[in-house]
């Protein structure tokens, strides 16, 4: 999406950067990051602060890892296949350890990921499972993958947020139509 921004903004020069919640709020506070995504929750005083809709989750399960190609719960996977998920300390990995100590399992991840990037490419690997965006899910062939969704994965559904310090705009004028043109791209949206 943000080839659109690009098209919209002629010159405008962009940069990504993966880091965590905090770091972002921080690096937003201290004026040395733009723009950035964050959950509501983390929204800090006096930073300025959109929605960009739900995030959802789903587990992805390669058809490789299914016996004979039978569906399987959330349960069952925790339990018997190989994980590859996220091992921070964040939200998203206490939530997941919640779930799967519901589940009555303890979380052993087999594969320790820093990112959900790195995780979808060991899901497409064929070899590890995984709990990822829905909206990132998106992007693998249906016929090569199981999706487990339900009430369980619900609990880490969290609001993204377009976060920028207000003191980007004076600084850069221009910067509120970015924001703007940002906020209209990246909202999320339903397939």
């Amino acid at each position: 999406r943000l080839g659109k921004i690009m098209d919209a903004f002629p010159g405008t020069r962009f940069a990504t950067t993966n880091l965590r919640t905090n770091e972002i709020v921080q690096q937003l506070t201290d004026c040395r990051l733009d723009f950035g995504i964050i959950r509501k929750n983390a929204v800090a005083a006096g930073l300025k602060a959109v929605s960009l809709g739900m995030v959802t989750y789903v587990a992805v399960v390669p058809n490789a890892l299914l016996p004979r190609k039978k569906k399987i719960t959330l349960q069952q996977a925790l339990a018997e296949l190989p994980l590859a998920t996220q091992t921070t300390d964040g939200q998203f990995t206490s939530g997941l350890r919640e779930i799967a100590k519901s589940h009555g399992v303890s979380l052993t991840p087999v594969l320790a990921c820093q990112s959900f990037p790195q995780t979808m490419a060991a899901i497409k690997t064929g070899r590890f499972w995984s709990v990822v965006p829905e909206m990132a899910a998106r992007d693998l062939p249906p016929d090569s993958v199981h999706q487990i969704s339900g009430d369980a994965l619900g609990s880490l559904a969290r609001e993204a947020m377009l976060g920028w310090n207000p003191r980007l705009v004076r600084i850069r004028p221009g910067a509120s139509k970015v924001a703007s043109a940002l906020h209209s791209i990246l909202q999320a949206k339903r397939p």
